[in-house]
């Protein structure tokens, strides 16, 4: 048996890894050819009740660590695990940014069907968690987690027999790694310990002796944006702006290397490291402008949709291997559960992964929504325009439901997704749109008001009047924040809208029958509103009021992508024949102080 973890060399800040990483590195490029099948060596389970330990680093990209590739060396502690254990190379998170993923982890469940797709939504109390199901094999579990993106009343970490919220600040990863190493020092075993740091998200923080580390040859300047800054970006930073910021994601991820490594060293010194599985991922991946997007909660391309999922358990595989097969965080549950020998819920859609690991394939079950070889990852802040994305292991569809656009890739011709072959007459395209088409919550009907670029003291006004029969049925704000009003007239032919815009305000509005046309009256008192863009065809109307039925009205107005993120008073109308939109689950108001941190976290504005 390789027992990686009997090499451990001392830890240290910042430079000296875990383990010894050059041999460690050659080791796992011999591994890379052994394992060309796909499949580990068939190894051993262990014992029945290993520890756990799941370390989720929030944003952090496979392509950034050395064990995937990476040239800096932003992950020595990780890459010595990864040399001495299982590495899947294509892992797909559920959501692209923490309250949506987190869930979809702990539930073994799609976002559309856990309910938390915004900051507001609240966990069903009728799911069973992650740590419950632990809980019925006997494990003791605790979570360390950062404070408001997962607070507790919102129900994401039910379950937990201890949970401490934190909010990280400028030495986070030492101060939550040490908190976590307290919560488990004297815990019963077996426990079950999720650990969420939080440095590799931004605004980065990094210290000067990780830049300093992880630097080499570059001569770039650490960048600094204030996630805030972001909402409302039109243009993309300048080159030397986007290196020195990726300089700066990287030193924050050997930041949380550090505190990663400092949880194995207690694990080594308490003696109990051969009997506890470490498990390293991400809740999500970050985007560097790669298209034309900042941030993670924009978009469900790869480098925030592929997460990295490192597995290490000395007393139970005792070969390394890299594993090709596409799997998916939703996977984590079935498999934690099996490694206990506990029994799995009926909602988990995802599929164990210790067959995979033993060689023996890939675990099928009847009733799950998708196939375990197909991923899906929703984007449904409200500033992301409701973005999903359908994944196989050649091609990947992206619908955006606001605009109901489609992209496909070919991944293996084209990874960096770089040209859209949508259309390009390839088969399996139909398919993934009708499979894309039966998850509830991808609003691709009714009809689409949009107001761009306004700010808080401009209040956009809205009237409309179904004046030849129908009645309204739907009226829903789809982005932007609550700000305004929304009303139906008591005989359901008349609706009212008003909103003080920040950026991007979308309405949707279904009527019943669904072709019956439509007065629309569009005004604010600031006069910013002179014309309003109708339809593909871009018509121009009247702002105060005007006419239009679902021909005149097919399709997105051009100018709309052009100025959805920038500051460009705009107002738009359109409308899509596609399906409703889902109704949101149960929701907890946020309080002034969650409000204000979200903004500085830049996913509010």
């Amino acid at each position: 048996m390789i027992n990686v973890a009997r090499r451990r060399a001392q830890l240290l800040l910042p430079g000296a890894p875990a383990f010894r990483v050059a041999s460690a590195l050659l080791l796992a490029s011999v591994l890379l050819l052994a394992a060309g099948a796909g499949f580990a060596t068939p190894g051993t389970r262990g014992q029945a009740h290993p520890n756990i330990v799941l370390i989720v680093v929030d944003a952090m990209r496979p392509d950034h660590l050395g064990c995937f590739g990476y040239e800096r060396p932003t992950s020595p502690n990780i890459d010595g695990l990864a040399a001495g254990g299982i590495v899947f190379e294509t892992a797909i998170t559920q959501a692209s940014y923490t309250r949506a993923s987190f869930p979809s982890l702990l539930t073994s469940l799609y976002p559309f069907q856990h309910g938390v797709t915004n900051w507001e939504s609240a966990l069903p109390e009728t799911l069973v968690t992650l740590p419950e199901a632990l809980g019925a094999s006997g494990y003791h579990s605790v979570a360390v987690v950062h404070g408001t993106v997962l607070a507790k009343r919102f129900g994401i970490l039910r379950g937990f027999d201890e949970e401490l919220s934190m909010l990280p600040g400028r030495r986070g990863a030492e101060k939550l790694s040490a908190a976590a190493i307290d919560a488990i020092a004297d815990a019963p075993e077996p426990f079950f310990l999720m650990l969420h740091l939080f440095d590799a998200h931004k605004p980065y923080n990094a210290g000067k002796e990780y830049v300093t580390a992880v630097r080499g040859a570059s001569k770039a300047e650490p960048f600094r944006w204030k996630a805030k800054d972001y909402i409302g970006i039109s243009e993309t930073p300048e080159p030397g702006q986007i290196e020195g910021e990726i300089l700066l994601y990287d030193a924050s991820i050997r930041y949380a290397d550090y505190g990663i490594g400092k949880v194995l060293e207690h694990l080594e010194a308490s003696g109990i490291s051969d009997r506890t599985l470490v498990v390293i991922t991400a809740d999500h991946g970050e985007s560097f402008w790669e298209h034309g997007l900042p941030m993670h909660s924009t978009n469900v391309y790869d480098e925030v949709a592929r997460v990295p999922l490192i597995f290490f358990y000395p007393d139970g595989f005792t070969t390394p291997a890299r594993i090709w097969e596409q799997v998916r965080l939703i996977d984590l549950f079935p498999t934690f559960v099996d490694i206990a020998g506990g029994t799995l819920p009926g909602q988990c859609e995802g599929a164990s992964l210790l067959g995979m690991i033993e060689g023996e394939g890939r675990e099928t079950r009847p009733g799950m929504f998708l196939p375990p070889d197909m991923a899906l990852t929703e984007c449904t802040t409200p500033r992301a325009l409701a973005m999903r994305c359908l994944r196989t292991a050649e091609y990947k569809l992206l619908v955006e439901s606001v605009t109901a656009s489609a992209e496909l890739y070919d991944l293996r011709g084209d990874p960096a997704e770089t040209r859209n072959i949508s259309g390009s007459g390839i088969a399996l395209e139909d398919s993934l749109m009708k499979q894309m088409g039966e998850i509830p919550g991808v609003p691709l009907r009714g009809w689409r008001i949009g107001f761009t670029g306004g700010h808080d003291s401009v209040t956009f006004e809205c009237e409309v009047e179904l004046p030849y029969g129908g009645r309204i049925t739907t009226l829903e704000l789809l982005t932007g924040k609550d700000s305004g009003s929304l009303a139906i007239g008591a005989d359901s032919t008349t609706c009212a809208f008003t909103c003080r815009v920040g950026g991007l305000d979308l309405l949707l509005l279904d009527t019943k029958p669904a072709t019956v046309p439509i007065r629309f009256s569009l005004s604010d008192p600031g006069k910013v509103l002179k014309t309003v863009l109708v339809g593909s065809s871009d018509s121009r109307q009247s702002a105060e009021a005007f006419m239009v039925d679902t021909e005149s009205g097919l399709g997105t107005p051009g100018s709309f992508d052009e100025h959805r993120w920038s500051g460009t008073p705009g107002a738009y109308v359109w409308w899509l024949p596609g399906q409703r939109l889902a109704r949101p689950g149960p929701t907890e108001a946020l309080t002034p102080e969650e409000v204000e941190r979200l903004k500085s976290l830049g996913y509010i504005n």
